[in-house]
């Protein structure tokens, strides 16, 4: 038995490996014609994709070719992933109503405290706040696909040339995809809604037949000017988080440890200077910056010790072709120039009111 043990060099470039002088290239490249997935090819003289030519009458055959030659792969589908972190993270209060509207009774409590008596007087009334119903009626959300006959009767997307599939066949596969494509629509509308409620406190519901907008009174929003701005002469963040999460603590009753920034926030706050010496300070530990990504399109920057806060950025974008239906538009869910402050387990309802679909028959 013989082995070779010569030194070999591997990289770790996407596009190549080299094992000794052998170079094994992967690439995306236009088919001069229809190719049988897995059939050998070669890269003809107009940079495209052709199969490699045979000669012979009987075996063994004969194959001849020059140039760059490989197997021809599966199809590539180019499908971005789904994110929920909002969703996921803050809506965890999941209610289905029976009914069409969802009621809502809002309770809001007080700093109140017990009053001093004598024993012989007796007790003193703490008079109840009261509450407020809200009633709403959700829209529906009802994406739907059309696959006509003439559709099956034809190859689909990655399926061999000489498949021998039947449309019955073609059909249910199709119907496979076409539900993951719905569903997945449906997911981004749940995670833009959630972002909404949140960065907003309004949700707009703008569609055919509809146009309204769920407005949740949310009263904890600051907005700065001039100087004051981020990344301005007079900026203060690192008193601005501080005031900021004593106002949530004194008028929502919530602890925030989550700030989620924006693209054009993030940058500003690493580039401001009392950030550098603050983090910079060898005699007192004031916080860490240690970024790694983390499941669902979220990254995490570090942790502040004051105020104590975990600082992350969210990715996450979504197609607007309703706002300017002319000229529709990729946009981040949450603004560049936004911070968020939130509780990490603020425990939010996400509630679905129950609707009536109508049956066609053809």
């Amino acid at each position: 038995m013989s082995m070779d043990l010569a030194k070999k060099t591997f990289s770790t470039q996407p596009d190549y490996l080299i094992a000794g002088n052998a170079e094994i290239v992967t690439a995306v490249k236009e088919a001069s014609a229809a190719l049988k997935r897995g059939a050998p090819v070669v890269l003809n003289s107009d940079g495209k994709l052709a199969a490699i030519s045979v000669s012979g009458s009987s075996a063994p055959y004969t194959v001849t070719t020059t140039g760059l030659y490989g197997i021809l792969a599966e199809v590539v589908r180019q499908t971005p992933a789904v994110h929920t972190y909002f969703r996921d993270t803050f809506f965890t209060n999941v209610k289905t109503f029976a009914t069409e509207r969802v009621d809502i009774d809002l309770v809001k409590g007080d700093r109140r405290m017990a009053a001093f008596v004598h024993p012989r007087v007796g007790g003193k009334v703490l008079k109840a706040n009261g509450y407020q119903t809200e009633s709403y009626k959700p829209p529906l959300i009802n994406p739907y696909d059309v696959t006509t006959a003439d559709q099956l009767m034809t190859r689909l997307p990655g399926e061999d040339l000489y498949s021998g599939m039947t449309p019955a066949q073609r059909a249910a596969q199709k119907l496979m995809e076409e539900y993951a494509t719905l569903n997945d629509a449906t997911t981004r509308r749940e995670e833009w809604m959630a972002v909404q409620a949140i960065v907003t406190g309004t949700i707009p519901i703008v569609g055919e037949g509809v146009n309204e907008t769920i407005d949740f009174g949310l009263t904890n929003k600051k907005t700065l000017t001039g100087d004051n701005k981020w990344g301005g002469s007079k900026a203060d963040i690192l008193g601005n988080l501080g005031d900021w999460t004593d106002a949530v603590l004194h008028g929502g009753f919530a602890n925030v440890d989550t700030l989620i920034m924006g693209k054009t926030a993030k940058a500003k706050f690493f580039a401001d200077a009392n950030v550098q010496k603050m983090l910079d300070n060898r005699r007192m530990n004031l916080g860490e910056i240690a970024p790694r990504d983390l499941p669902n399109g979220v990254k995490y920057l570090g942790h502040l010790n004051d105020p104590s806060l975990d600082m992350y950025v969210y990715g996450e974008v979504y197609y607007d072709d309703w706002t300017n239906p002319d000229a529709p538009e990729t946009k981040p869910l949450i603004p560049d120039n936004m911070i968020i402050l939130i509780s990490s387990r603020p425990n939010y309802m996400m509630a679905y009111g129950a609707c009536t679909l109508s049956l066609i028959h053809i």
